[in-house]
């Protein structure tokens, strides 16, 4: 997935606040989960009600540890219902779905890059990699389970209708 850019130096930037958390497992050899990002599109096509019991009932229940971390830390239930209830922020997510769909790229990258950092540092011990959908309030974390890693905030198109967004955070940063 060409478009992300940034994914590679978020992961790296994070490795070393997961090495440092003492409550973690490490595994050898990670894991890459994508079907979080999957089954969000299915949440996102069936929703009738935008809320946030539907959200957390079709998407973050059915989701991966990661995803379930990813949505305790960031309060997701009730952040999703607020972006897909805004047109400004739904066409986003429509003109980038096809990129979030398309991580193969991404993990692959990220398990060459992984391998690199294992030929510089012999005894690094890498974390398992959950690929999901946020709510555009951060670009990843980190849990005890793993990296979280938000594609929607790495899958921008360059004609992403994003010039929408910008109005609405300025109307809501003047609305405080």
């Amino acid at each position: 997935m060409k478009n992300f850019r940034g994914l590679f130096t978020l992961i790296i930037l994070l490795l070393p606040f997961k090495a440092c958390h003492e409550a973690s497992i490490q595994p050898q050899e990670p894991r890459f989960f994508t079907r979080d990002i999957a089954l969000f599109w299915l949440a996102f096509d069936g929703a009738t009600n935008l809320s946030s019991e539907y959200f957390q009932q079709a998407y973050i229940d059915q989701g991966t540890l990661g995803l379930r971390d990813y949505a305790e830390q960031k309060d997701l239930a009730a952040a999703l219902p607020i972006v897909m209830n805004s047109e400004a922020y739904r066409d986003y997510y429509l003109s980038v779905r096809e990129n979030t769909l398309d991580v193969s790229n991404a993990v692959e990258r990220s398990k060459q890059a992984f391998e690199k950092l294992r030929e510089i540092y012999s005894g690094t011990r890498f974390y398992n990699v959950y690929f999901l959908v946020g709510a555009m309030g951060a670009g990843g974390r980190i849990s005890n389970n793993g990296l979280l890693v938000a594609v929607e905030m790495f899958s921008r198109k360059e004609d992403a209708p994003t010039d929408r967004l910008a109005q609405r955070l300025a109307t809501e940063r003047d609305q405080k």
